[in-house]
């Protein structure tokens, strides 16, 4: 009789210990289900960009030099599209970049205190100047997963901000960083150290998702009269 009460008294306790297991797991699948996605507001927003025919957008961007001691500001209009990209500045001085998919193509407008023809420059994507289209790159194109290695976020009520590295050494940038508007799914900032420490900062606004796209904007042809150099 003991020994049929013993038995009893094991099943029970194991039956209670089986369902209290079972519940332990129930709730952690339950909370894993209910925790959010790693680096959701990045991977929301750069899937916008990409899923996007052309997206358009007001660029700021600050270069600071330490070992010069200066800080130069740039103005104009950046446009992208499955990895191509257009950037047109129009402050302090008009230039624009265009890549095509093969060639960059560099632009610039000669000083109004000293005129002469117009200079351009024609380069092959290499890793030299590969930092000229990291935009498209970032949110153009392939996943930024592909090519970009996730090293901290930062949340807050409004943003999320990452801590990024280049996979490969073909990017000369260190302490890139990206802001994600998490509401709006947008990019608003990207910052980044160059190979001679100069930091750069853009800013972005008034961005345009789905815009149709124009077959000749990622195409480029020089002025007549312009000076061009292959690099």
């Amino acid at each position: 009789m003991q020994l049929y009460l013993f038995r009893i008294f094991f099943i029970t306790i194991f039956a209670f210990g089986s369902l209290a297991q079972a519940s332990k797991k129930s709730h952690e699948k339950s909370h894993e289900k209910s925790k959010p996605e790693a680096f959701q507001f990045l991977k929301q927003a750069t899937l916008r960009y990409r899923k996007s025919e052309m997206t358009a957008m007001k660029v700021v961007k600050v270069v600071k030099s330490d070992l010069l001691g200066t800080e130069t500001k740039f103005a104009g209009k950046i446009s992208i599209s499955a990895g191509l990209f257009r950037w047109e500045n129009t402050e302090p001085d008009r230039t624009l970049i265009v890549y095509d998919g093969e060639t960059i193509w560099n632009e610039q407008s000669p000083p109004k205190e000293f005129p002469g023809p117009m200079q351009v420059a024609k380069a092959k994507l290499d890793r030299k100047n590969k930092a000229q289209v990291m935009i498209s790159s970032l949110l153009g194109g392939t996943s930024i997963f592909e090519n970009f290695k996730v090293i901290s976020e930062k949340l807050d009520s409004e943003q999320a901000r990452y801590s990024i590295e280049p996979k490969t050494s073909d990017l000369k940038i260190k302490d890139l960083e990206i802001v994600v508007l998490k509401k709006q799914k947008e990019v608003s900032q990207i910052s980044y150290k160059d190979d001679v420490g100069n930091i750069t900062t853009m800013n972005f606004s008034d961005i345009e998702f789905n815009k149709k796209k124009s077959p000749n904007l990622f195409k480029y042809t020089p002025p007549k009269g312009a000076q061009v150099n292959s690099l």
